[in-house]
C-alpha cells in the first residue's frame, strides 16, 4: 500500500507525534509498504495541505494512488480530512491527547467530531478504546484499538552529569496541558525537609506563553532546570532519572510512558484515563499536588524500591508493548471495513 502519515510534527522534532509517525513509517516499510510521513504544521491552510499531499499522491511507475491518508491528530490535522479524501482510497483519524482534553473549545471539539464522522476508520492508541468514548457517540465510524509499540534508540545523553542527586525527570515539551510548573513547589517543600532533590523537564519549548512562566519559577531555583535530548538519546536520559514523572492535565496514551517502563524506570504519574492505561500495573499514580507530594517524598527515600518498580515495568513493557503487535493492528484500521 502506499501510506501517507500526516502529523502535526515530524522528526527532528521531540514530540509524541513525531515519535508515533517516525515509529509507525518504519514498522510499514518493514512490511513492504510505501509509507512518508508529512509534517502538517498549524500555520497550514488547507491549500497548503492539498499541494503538499497532491505531490505524494501523483502516481510513479509500478505504483498507484495513495492508498491510505492517516490523520495523526483528529484536531490538529483532522481539519485536512475534506482534502485527505480526494486524494486518497481511505482516511484513517487517530486520537492524541489533546484530542480528548475535555476542556476543548466548541469550535475544536467540532473539528474533532467532524474528522470522526468523514473518515473511514478512527484508531485509539493503547488497548483502553473507552478513553476515547465521550467523543465516539453516535458516531458511526468503526473505531479501533491499537496497542503501543515501543522502539529505543541507543543514543548517549549524561543526564546527571556527575549529580547523586534524586532527580525528577519530566520528558514532556513544555505546553500548558503538560503542567510543568506542577511538581515545583512540592519537590521544594521536600528539599526543605533536607532531601537531595533536583527537578528537570526534558523537552523543548513548545508554547511560548507556558515556557516564559516555567523559566521565571526555574531563575530562582537552581535545582531546576529545562534540557533537551536528541530521540534516539531518550533511553539513556530516562534510565539516568531515579523518577519519570508525567503530570498531565489530559493523556491520550503517552509515548514517553511507553518508552520509560521499557527502560526499567520508576514512574510517578497523574492519575488520569491515559496514564491508566498506559502504566497497567507498572508505576505509582497521584490524584493531585498534595498526594505527589507524599508519593514522591516515599520514592525520594526508597531507592530500593525505586528499583523495584523499575524492574517490574521493564517485564510489563515486554509483554505489552510490541512493535509488530502495534503494526499488525494498524494495517487492520487501513483495510478493515
Amino acid at each position: 500500500m502506499r501510506i501517507v502519515i500526516a502529523t502535526p510534527t515530524a522528526r527532528p522534532a521531540l514530540t509524541g507525534n513525531a515519535t508515533t509517525a517516525e515509529r509507525w513509517a518504519r514498522g510499514l516499510r518493514a512490511r513492504g509498504h510505501e509509507a512518508t510521513v508529512l509534517a502538517a504544521p498549524a500555520e497550514w491552510c488547507a491549500a497548503d495541505f492539498e499541494r503538499a499531499l497532491h505531490g505524494l499522491a501523483l502516481p510513479r511507475e509500478g505504483s498507484g494512488p495513495l492508498d491510505v491518508v492517516h490523520l495523526l491528530h483528529a484536531w490538529k490535522c483532522g481539519r485536512f480530512v475534506d482534502e485527505a479524501r480526494r486524494r486518497a482510497k481511505r482516511v484513517v483519524v487517530s486520537f492524541a491527547g489533546t484530542d480528548l482534553d475535555p476542556l476543548l473549545d466548541a469550535e475544536r471539539r467540532a473539528t474533532v467530531r467532524r474528522a470522526c464522522e468523514r473518515a473511514d476508520a478512527l484508531v485509539v492508541p493503547g488497548a483502553d478504546i473507552s478513553v476515547a468514548a465521550p467523543f465516539l457517540e453516535g458516531i458511526a465510524t468503526p473505531a479501533f484499538s491499537v496497542p503501543k509499540g515501543v522502539l529505543l534508540g541507543d543514543g548517549a545523553f549524561d543526564l546527571r552529569r556527575g549529580s547523586q542527586q534524586v532527580f525528577f525527570v519530566l520528558p514532556a515539551g513544555v505546553r500548558e496541558v503538560k503542567r510543568p510548573r506542577l511538581p515545583i513547589r512540592p519537590l521544594e517543600r521536600l528539599r526543605a525537609e533536607g532531601l537531595a532533590i533536583r527537578y528537570v523537564v526534558l523537552g523543548p519549548e513548545l508554547e511560548a506563553e507556558e515556557s516564559r512562566a516555567l523559566a521565571r519559577e526555574f531563575e530562582s531555583r537552581p535545582w531546576c532546570s529545562r534540557l533537551e535530548a536528541p530521540p534516539e538519546a531518550m533511553p539513556a536520559a530516562l534510565r539516568a532519572a531515579d523518577v519519570v514523572l508525567n503530570v498531565s492535565r489530559v493523556e491520550g496514551f503517552a509515548n514517553v510512558l511507553a518508552e520509560a517502563l521499557a527502560a526499567s524506570c520508576c514512574v510517578l504519574a497523574a492519575d488520569i484515563p491515559g496514564n491508566r492505561a498506559a502504566l497497567g500495573s507498572s508505576g505509582v499514580l497521584f490524584s493531585d499536588e498534595a498526594d505527589f507530594e507524599k508519593k514522591a517524598r516515599a520514592l525520594a527515600l526508597d531507592p530500593e524500591r525505586r528499583r523495584s518498580l523499575g524492574a517490574a515495568a521493564r517485564q510489563d513493557a515486554r509483554a505489552r508493548f510490541d512493535p509488530e503487535r502495534e503494526i499488525d493492528a494498524l494495517l487492520v484500521a487501513f483495510s478493515k471495513r
